[in-house]
């Protein structure tokens, strides 16, 4: 990889997830029986992208199972999230199979998230000089945009829809910039992940707070600025398990 190359990274779990909740009860099937349809849709959207884009290489990364750093950071991490559909773990490895077949790199790591494993993948190939465009369903990602990496987020239930995001229309959206979406999720919270943020404390609030002060440091570095309620509310909240 010594010459400059655009790099896809998809989120496999987040854009499996995305597609088998696409088709709801609508059922395709191999002619064994076995269900196929979340990997239609993710297949389907795979190829989409790459026409648009055209990668010269594309990785896959899904998550392989087992606790985290961030489960003895907030044990309840998580917890909320609905059991995985039989269907659903069924096709997971036959995805992955089918990805490898055709030429796809698959990144898994045991107690690793592949959220952990994108951002670090991220910042290697950028230290090599390679673009990157990451396809996910999850804002998280926002906070690894910079001038090499744009984010190409699936958006509304299904997943023929995609925004670009880069440095630019980010802060047009959020009016901060990209490295302090990690302290606006820490304010606001993430219910997927189970994360409570600041209470009361909303999207508006979280965002108009770090237009001001970018960072949590800031923020509390500058706690008298603040009016009475915002104050009363940051004081009473436990960020460093967020």
């Amino acid at each position: 990889m010594s010459d400059s190359k655009k790099i896809l990274i998809i989120d496999g779990h987040g854009l499996a997830h995305r597609g088998f909740s696409a088709m709801g009860d609508r059922k395709i099937n191999a002619p064994d029986g076995t269900p196929t349809n979340m990997i239609y849709v993710f297949m389907n959207m795979l190829y989409r992208v790459q026409k648009e884009y055209n990668p010269d290489c594309t990785v896959v990364a899904f998550d392989a199972g087992g606790k985290t750093f961030r489960h003895e950071l907030l044990p309840n991490y998580k917890e909320g999230r609905v059991p995985l559909d039989d269907d659903f773990k069924i096709q997971l490895p036959i995805l992955q199979d089918l990805l490898k077949f055709h030429g796809h790199k698959i990144l898994a790591r045991q107690c690793v998230e592949a959220d952990d494993i994108i951002a670090s993948f991220s910042k290697v190939a950028q230290a090599q000089g390679h673009k990157i465009l990451i396809l996910a369903s999850d804002k998280d990602f926002f906070q690894l945009l910079n001038p090499d990496v744009k984010v190409l987020r699936t958006i509304k239930q299904g997943i023929k829809e995609a925004k670009l995001y880069d440095v630019e229309e980010f802060f047009s959206e959020f009016n901060f910039m990209p490295e302090s979406f990690i302290d606006y999720l820490a304010i606001f919270g993430d219910k997927a992940d189970n994360i409570p943020g600041v209470n009361g404390v909303g999207e508006k609030g979280a965002m108009k707070i770090l237009t001001q002060f970018p960072t949590i440091e800031k923020i509390f570095e500058n706690i008298e600025s603040l009016d009475a309620r915002s104050k009363k509310k940051f004081l009473a909240a436990d960020l460093e398990k967020t």
